[in-house]
């Protein structure tokens, strides 16, 4: 069973949705969490950050 690499990107605030966004059109199904300020988002299957 084969572990995924995990990976630790830090951003600016401005640059959280487009990276989002670029993410998910080149790797969309693929697991992935975002923090803001240690808070965990929830994303919709286009990358944007929901309430």
């Amino acid at each position: 069973m084969a572990t995924p690499n995990k990976h630790t990107i830090h951003c600016s605030e401005e640059s959280i949705q487009p990276i989002l966004h670029w993410y998910f059109g080149h790797y969309s199904g693929d697991p992935i969490c975002v923090y803001k300020n240690g808070k965990r988002m929830k994303l919709n299957d286009y990358g944007d950050i929901l309430p």
